[in-house]
Formats: C-alpha cells, sequence, structure tokens
C-alpha cells in the first residue's frame, strides 16, 4: 500500500509543492498498476484474477499463452504449509511442507561410499561397518524419459567399540542444494531456455 508523503508546518512552499506533485505520482501509478492488472486479466481470463502482479508480468512475456495453461498456473499452490506442534511447548508454529517424487516413476540408486581412509574407527583401528544410509531423492531426466535418481550416502560406525561415532560419506556439491531436480534437468532447463528459445512453461 502506497502511503502519502507527509507535509511538515516547517517545510518551505517549494518543498510542499513537492511534495504533493511525489503524492499525487504515487497515486497516480498505483492507478496505472490496477488499471493495467485489470487489462492482464481481462486479456488471460478470469483465472488469472488470483495470480500476482509479478506472475502476470511473466505471461506477457511469453509468446502465446493458453486459457488451461493459465488456470493451472492459477491453481497451483506454490507453498503448502501445515501447523505443528512444538516439542515441549503449547505454541505452534507453521513450516513448509516436504514434496515427495511420484512413486510411479523409476527409481536408479546410486551408493556413495565413505573414502578408506575414514572406513577405519579412529579409536580401536578396526574397520566400521554400515549402519545405514541418509537417502535423498531428485527428479533426473533421459531422453524423453524421466526417472528419480536415489543418492544413499554411506554411514559407518564401528560395532565394536562404539568410541568414534558415526561417519557419512560426503554429499556431491549441487546447482541447487536441498532441489527435487537434479543438475541435468536444470542445465537442460537453460540450454532450452537460452539457446533453444523454448518458452519455460513447454
Amino acid at each position: 500500500m502506497i502511503q502519502l508523503v507527509q507535509i511538515q508546518p516547517s517545510d518551505s512552499p517549494d518543498v510542499i509543492t513537492l511534495r504533493r506533485e511525489l503524492s499525487w505520482a504515487h497515486l497516480k501509478i498505483q492507478a496505472l498498476e490496477e488499471r493495467l492488472r485489470k487489462q492482464r486479466i481481462d486479456k488471460y481470463g478470469p483465472a488469472s484474477d488470483s495470480l500476482t502482479n509479478k506472475q502476470l508480468d511473466l505471461l506477457e512475456d511469453e509468446p502465446v499463452v493458453s486459457a488451461d495453461e493459465v488456470a493451472a498456473k492459477a491453481g497451483r499452490d506454490p507453498q503448502v504449509l501445515e501447523t505443528v506442534a512444538r516439542p515441549g511447548k503449547g505454541e505452534r508454529r507453521r513450516h513448509t511442507v516436504r514434496h515427495f517424487l511420484p512413486e510411479g516413476l523409476p527409481r536408479i540408486e546410486r551408493v556413495v561410499s565413505l573414502p578408506e581412509a575414514q572406513c577405519i574407527c579412529g579409536a580401536c583401528g578396526k574397520a566400521l561397518a554400515v549402519i545405514g544410509y541418509e537417502s535423498s531423492e531428485q527428479l533426473g531426466v533421459k531422453p524423453a524419459k524421466y526417472i528419480v535418481r536415489v543418492t544413499k550416502r554411506e554411514k559407518r560406525a564401528c560395532q565394536h567399540c562404539g568410541e568414534a561415532g558415526v561417519k557419512t560419506a560426503p554429499s556431491a556439491a549441487r546447482i541447487v542444494e536441498k532441489s527435487l531436480v537434479s543438475d541435468r534437468i536444470i542445465v537442460d532447463s537453460v540450454i532450452a531456455k537460452y539457446c533453444d528459445h523454448t518458452p519455460l512453461y513447454r
């Protein structure tokens, strides 16, 4: 919401005039933005009413946008929130619900092992045993076929003394950390957008 510029009693006549002109300019900009939004909603249909001004700006950059695509964009919740109770407290907080990839997609697992130097217990010198994996999923792509890449990072611990704690295989650096899509999809999307000139909605 635009706040009007306040006029102070100590302001000179020139400053008062400039402040009034600035307030009028703010109101004019707000009116023009609302008029532009109404024109875009009339252009893209009633479903676009729930889109933000930034989303409507992105639609203007696309050469062709169908009514179905606008309706699908408007019906998509960009961030699903749920309310959960904090342990030991009566307060409740909201946080983002983690989305999972479809179960129907084929999985290709890749196990990342600890380096050999870290597979030895630092306390007793014996080999560490695999006690589990830290698993993460990213949406990968093959030509005309989507898959889910499952990366399991090996976790090892000594079963003899238990003094050295748990060691986990290092995770590889990624373009977007904790993203559900792999680096391959990000690279392919950038190439399609800026080299092949394919709109992102396709």
